[in-house]
């Protein structure tokens, strides 16, 4: 089974342009085709966008609240691979998983995939 992974720093959706477009992030990502994104500088209300316009599964490890609204890093996944869990490094240990609430994240995806 071959993957293809990619990340991506948005930067809060604005391009070299100064202009905020989160379908031309989209259309990017639809070119690149990767299997698993993972996503930084990104706002929640951006993340679950792009996740429904590229139709793929979304987590989000929430760094920190700008005016209220969560802030961080996401991973999409294509439909089928969902089993996607964001955790606290201080906190990571076997079989047990806490969502991210703090700047110093990182991201397990754990994904599964039939036998080959």
């Amino acid at each position: 089974m071959q993957v293809t992974v990619a990340s991506y720093n948005i930067h809060k959706g604005e391009g070299i342009d100064r202009r905020i477009d989160l379908a031309r992030i989209a259309r990017v990502l639809r070119e690149i085709n990767a299997d698993v994104v993972g996503i930084q500088e990104i706002y929640r209300p951006q993340a679950e966008t792009l996740a429904a316009d590229l139709r793929m599964n979304m987590a989000m490890g929430v760094t920190r609240h700008f005016a209220g609204v969560p802030y961080g890093n996401a991973i999409l996944t294509r439909p089928g691979e969902d089993s996607v869990y964001v955790v606290r490094k201080s906190r990571a240990v076997a079989d047990s998983y806490w969502l991210a609430d703090y700047p110093s994240i990182y991201h397990w995806l754990l994904m599964e995939h039939p036998e080959q």
